[in-house]
């Protein structure tokens, strides 16, 4: 009978991922008012959710409100528009929905960033409120 080794296994992707993928999750409030600023510059005042427990960089996060899946806001490093990368929210208006970008900052500037410890985010279409924030973060 033939050996099995970890070559053959790695063929057919029995050995499992080369690397996986780091993953954080977890519930949190609404914070109260900070400023922020929109892609273009533009300051705005609303609510933000902040996180300082992730041990790894994010490139995606994405934060719903309750865990009912209901996309709300997201991150993808990957995006930039005038010359920063960018948060996007989803944003309920009386002629539906729209997009609106945040800008995404270094850590001093104390607004929205996003750090191999943690994130702060904006919160800009929910009021002040109880109830949790359902956020997930991906390396």
């Amino acid at each position: 009978m033939p050996k099995i080794d970890n070559f053959l296994l790695d063929n057919y992707g029995l050995d499992g991922p080369d690397k996986g993928r780091k993953f954080a999750s977890g519930f949190g409030y609404n914070l109260g008012d900070k400023r922020f600023l929109y892609s273009d510059g533009t300051a705005f005042t609303c609510g933000y959710i902040s996180v300082s427990t992730l041990d790894f960089l994010p490139s995606q996060i994405i934060i719903t409100f309750y865990d009912d899946g209901d996309y709300i806001l997201g991150y993808n490093s990957k995006r930039i528009e005038n010359g920063y990368p960018m948060f996007r929210g989803l944003r309920w208006t009386n002629e539906g929905t729209k997009f609106d970008s945040f800008r995404v900052e270094d850590k001093s500037a104390g607004r929205t960033y996003i750090t191999n410890g943690g994130f702060q985010l904006p919160l800009p279409y929910f009021e002040l409120t109880s109830s949790p924030f359902y956020w997930r973060a991906y390396e």
